[in-house]
């Protein structure tokens, strides 16, 4: 796909994530989401194949394997009966809960061919310290084992429809800024959080597939191998 095609394929996603936000205020919630998988997955296809008529390949920078899990809020929760408190609560939103598990083939940073690595974790749209998630440091290797647990709490099933979960690998430099090797960006795909056009909702092909299965089924790890993107823009 050349220039003109890619602008071309550009302008047909946001026609469509302009009919997909004017749906949220006027189709029914049934028609609505059956809307919003099926822009899914055609946004998805959409950029695949102007990939391949590009003859585009995105450098290869490596592999992330993580398992996620969402498990949603009970109904109650045991609470403390002392002085007259009543003997149930209600819990606000469920847990999202990442287990980052490895790294493969990752970049060499340092003197001699390895890299001293962590994975960094948001849940955007909030970059901030309270959902800023960071790994141990793992030294002098390419194929590193974190087996680290992220865990964000009181989010509403809902919420996974305009959340997205952005993990990001850096080789760690003692003197220096932190050298980028990755990325992934796990959620819907939509371009399109809370009703507003967003960036970072650019999830595609595997990002897409792990994150509809994990809202599928609660309460199940869903495991995956992402290839890192080798810059954290947009896809189109």
């Amino acid at each position: 796909m050349n220039i003109s095609n890619r602008k071309s394929a550009q302008v047909i996603i946001v026609s469509y994530e302009s009919l997909l936000q004017l749906s949220r205020f006027s189709l029914k919630t049934n028609v609505r989401q059956l809307f919003e998988s099926n822009f899914t997955l055609f946004k998805s296809v959409l950029i695949m194949q102007a990939n391949e008529e590009s003859g585009y390949i995105p450098p290869y920078k490596g592999e992330l394997v993580i398992s996620i899990k969402y498990i949603p809020s009970s109904k109650s929760a045991p609470a403390d009966t002392s002085k007259g408190k009543k003997a149930t609560r209600s819990v606000e939103g469920g847990e999202l809960q990442v287990w980052i598990k490895e790294a493969k083939n990752l970049a060499p940073m340092k003197v001699g061919g390895t890299s001293d690595t962590f994975v960094k974790g948001y849940l955007l749209p909030f970059r901030t310290k309270t959902s800023k998630r960071k790994t141990p440091v793992m030294k002098k290797t390419l194929n590193p084992h974190y087996n680290h647990t992220f865990m964000y709490n009181g989010i509403k099933s809902e919420d996974l429809q305009h959340i997205c979960l952005e993990l990001t690998i850096w080789d760690r430099e003692a003197l220096s800024s932190n050298d980028f090797l990755g990325g992934v960006r796990l959620g819907v795909g939509t371009g399109i959080s809370n009703g507003q056009q967003v960036e970072w909702m650019d999830s595609t092909g595997e990002e897409i597939n792990i994150w509809s299965r994990m809202t599928q089924y609660p309460g199940s790890w869903i495991e995956g191998t992402l290839a890192l993107r080798p810059d954290m823009t947009g896809n189109i």
